[in-house]
């Protein structure tokens, strides 16, 4: 296997970014041709490729600040900022959760997701942002998924050349409940569009039957038919490897079709790629509008997200029409 090769630069990300960025930093860095972006835990700033800052740090609040979330949801808590580069459409995204902190700790807390596209791979030529709700269900009474005071925590994101992946971690009452997947496909986001068709998974177990925990997805560099996510199952003290935890296989026309094997775990030679895929298999695939059937199940988890959009004045964030913010409407999905 090659090494990875020896850098050849490095630098101190400068303009006090540290002083800025919180407990724990969680730093993340993303490069494109001529600049990086670099995430701490509630900052973001922008680099060229020698370490000299493009413009001073800002705030994960403030970057964000022109979706009025505020307003809208009383959202004034931004933390674990992720970024990464897609080298597909030559975009940087960054992620941050979201909360309402007069609800902190009680049952009407409300958690987000934002999420920002560049426009090119200069960050400094503008941004597309987005948002939506972190937890499934939010607020549909006497839900079987959602329950009053649920939060997010421990976001992450991958690409390829049809989706963007955000995944996160989902708590009440500082117990872990399950881990969320979403994905969107990647040129509608790219483009600016208010009108990306998104899904959710929310019930990803381990071959044991227990939950799977923190999913990373795969951060794509060439063409592949599959998206690969990694967890981790198992004590790795003991030597027991993380394998892939979720494969994500496309349909012909572009419509995602899922098909979710959480925590399979690799425990020597005997575990063969076949194996996994049948493992993915049977927890069942889905559809989505004028998709077609992409497998032998219909994930029963799995629902339309819709996407709200705010816009400010320059157009860099486009403004969504329809339902109100933050509203998940069930697609239809058919059962064998």
């Amino acid at each position: 296997m090659a090494q990875t090769p020896v850098p050849t630069a490095s630098w101190q990300a400068g303009g006090n970014l540290s002083n800025s960025s919180g407990f724990p930093a969680d730093t993340q860095i993303a490069v494109s041709e001529k600049s990086v972006v670099v995430t701490a835990r509630a900052v973001i700033a922008f680099y060229d490729k020698a370490g000299a800052p493009l413009q001073p740090p800002i705030a994960t609040q403030s970057f964000f600040s022109s979706l009025n979330l505020a307003a809208s949801f009383g959202i004034d808590s931004y933390y674990d900022t992720r970024a990464i580069f897609d080298p597909y459409r030559k975009r940087f995204w960054i992620c941050a959760l979201t909360f309402n902190s007069a609800h902190q700790n009680d049952t009407a807390r409300r958690d987000m997701v934002v999420m920002a596209v560049s426009k090119t791979q200069n960050p400094l030529d503008g941004w597309f942002l987005y948002y939506w709700d972190a937890v499934a269900h939010y607020g549909v009474p006497k839900d079987p998924v959602y329950k009053p005071g649920d939060s997010a925590d421990y976001p992450c994101l991958g690409i390829d050349k049809r989706c963007i992946y955000q995944t996160n971690a989902v708590l009440n009452a500082g117990v872990f409940r399950y881990v969320r997947v979403v994905l969107y496909d990647a040129d509608t986001l790219a483009s600016g569009s208010p009108n990306a068709k998104g899904w959710q998974f929310w019930d990803l177990t381990n071959p044991d039957s227990s939950l799977a925990n923190i999913v990373q997805p795969a951060v794509h560099h060439s063409e592949s038919s599959r998206a690969y996510f990694a967890g981790q199952f198992g004590d790795l003290a003991e030597g027991i490897l993380p394998g892939p935890a979720v494969r994500f296989t496309h349909a012909a026309d572009g419509c995602a079709a899922a098909a979710a094997a959480a925590g399979r775990i690799l425990r020597g030679p005997d575990v063969h790629a076949d194996r996994l895929v049948r493992q993915a298999e049977r927890f069942g695939q889905h559809q989505g509008d004028h998709c077609p059937r992409a497998g032998p199940q219909i994930l029963r988890a799995a629902h339309r997200l819709n996407i709200a959009v705010g816009m400010n004045a320059d157009g860099a964030v486009r403004s969504a029409s329809g339902p109100a913010p933050g509203v998940e409407r069930q697609a239809q999905a058919i059962d064998d």
